[in-house]
């Protein structure tokens, strides 16, 4: 039995193997999973950082701060979906 280790990311279920070991035509395979919590932890903060930047950013545009009534504002833009295109 050969034994070869890798480092990858696991998306939807997929692990994609490096390009050396594509090409390998095995029939059967014993696969091991060793999960870094760590990293796990450090995307899910990264994450919540990046995400966090945004809001931010959105907060300093501030692109509602010309709306004095919401409730009239939101009938504006639905009147705008209505129009008749006949």
């Amino acid at each position: 039995m050969q034994a070869i280790e890798f480092n990858a990311a696991i998306y939807n279920g997929t692990i994609v193997l490096p390009l050396k070991y594509r090409q390998m035509n095995v029939k059967h395979s014993r696969i091991i999973v060793l999960i870094d919590e760590d990293a796990e932890q450090k995307e899910r903060t990264e994450r919540k950082q990046r995400l966090l930047a945004t809001i931010k950013k959105i907060q300093e545009i501030n692109p509602f701060r010309n709306i004095t009534d919401a409730v009239e504002w939101q009938k504006q833009q639905r009147d705008e979906w209505e129009r008749s295109f006949d």
